[in-house]
């Protein structure tokens, strides 16, 4: 057994239950669902379910750090998403949360999917505070991958305002994909609708 396993045992990223980074009754609560983002090219997504309780412990758990969450709920939404018929890319993640972090993870949850092969950069300011229409605004670049005539998937943790998984998709359809969708861990409440 690992040493630092047996000295700090994995406790659920939700309500810090000895033994995974989620719990069996934790992960019993997800409600996956389905939703549409409006934009110029309407964009389908797939969450675990909405960005409250138990989900919206785990995700922030995540961000400060916690891997073994990213990975266990990277594993309930390869169960929800199935097959990915296409190409995976990770929403882009600013280069000063994946230091804080010590990892990407929409990469990490795309590897979960079967893997990113597609690249993308985020350009612009921080959208930590920024309304939606800034969100929408912001500029999100094909970097690399074989995106032509292909479908895509493009994975991120939670879809607040929409705005970075819609330039997501209008990068990768410039770039030459027929179709793009998107899968994440949580919806937040503005999308209930």
């Amino acid at each position: 057994m690992d040493l630092l396993a047996l000295l700090l045992p994995a406790r659920c990223g939700a309500c810090r239950r000895r033994g995974s980074g989620l719990c069996l009754d934790c992960a019993a609560t997800l409600v996956p669902e389905r939703f549409v983002l409006a934009g110029p090219t309407p964009l389908e997504v797939v969450a675990l379910g909405r960005y409250e309780g138990p989900l919206r412990r785990a995700v922030l758990a995540i961000k400060r750090g916690r891997r073994d969450v990213a990975q266990a709920l990277g594993r309930r939404l390869a169960e929800v998403v199935g097959h990915v018929d296409g190409a995976i890319a990770a929403a882009p993640t600013a280069a000063h949360r994946r230091a804080a972090r010590g990892f990407d993870q929409a990469a990490l949850l795309a590897r979960a999917l079967g893997g990113a092969s597609i690249r993308l950069r985020l350009e612009g300011a921080s959208q930590r505070g920024a309304g939606r229409a800034e969100r929408l605004a912001r500029c999100v670049r094909f970097v690399g991958g074989d995106v032509a005539g292909r479908r895509v998937l493009v994975v991120d943790d939670v879809c607040s305002t929409g705005g970075t998984l819609l330039a997501c998709a209008r990068a990768l359809r410039e770039a030459g994909a027929i179709s793009v969708e998107a899968a994440v861990l949580a919806r937040a409440e503005r999308w209930s609708g």
